[in-house]
């Protein structure tokens, strides 16, 4: 992958939420849902982590610098359960925040944008080994699954 695709997709869940949220501003209900379910997401990924215990496929964690510039980490004992990589985070929060503003918004073009943007994260965190294939379609299948039952939780309260 290129820098731009690497970058994009290693900051996708922050792009994603900066663009839903400035979406939703005029509508406040439906803004504090997307703070509220970005959170909660989070934290269920983090959960299913720290309970599934399945390690990422490599030792070396590879992330990206805003410029640009890659950097490589090796996952150590002080990582507080983010040596695991089953589900994957990212995949899970930008198939969240996809879904949830498809549901919400029903626009094509800020749904083909979400969809892009999704699928060159999930791209990129097999790419850098990151991730299996298997914790990417785990976290986007949670994902996705979260987003929906959230939406309905939300229609019914609002």
């Amino acid at each position: 992958m290129d820098r731009f695709t690497s970058v994009l997709g290693h900051f996708a869940p922050y792009i994603l939420f900066i663009i839903s949220i400035l979406l939703c501003l005029p509508q406040k209900a439906l803004l504090l849902y997307v703070f509220i379910g970005f959170y909660m997401n989070h934290a269920i990924n983090s959960s299913f982590k720290k309970f599934l215990k399945e390690i990422r496929p490599s030792k070396n964690y590879t992330s990206y610098e805003w410029n640009g510039e890659k950097r490589v980490d090796v996952i150590g004992d002080n990582w507080n359960g983010q040596e695991y990589g089953m589900p994957s985070g990212h995949a899970q929060q930008t198939w969240f925040l996809t879904t949830f503003i498809y549901l919400a918004l029903k626009n094509m073009w800020v749904t083909l944008l979400f969809l892009l943007i999704t699928i060159n994260s999930c791209i990129q965190r097999v790419v850098d080994n990151n991730h299996t294939v298997k914790q990417v379609i785990v976290g986007s299948l949670f994902g996705i699954v979260i987003a929906y039952f959230y939406f309905h939780l939300f229609t019914k309260f609002s």
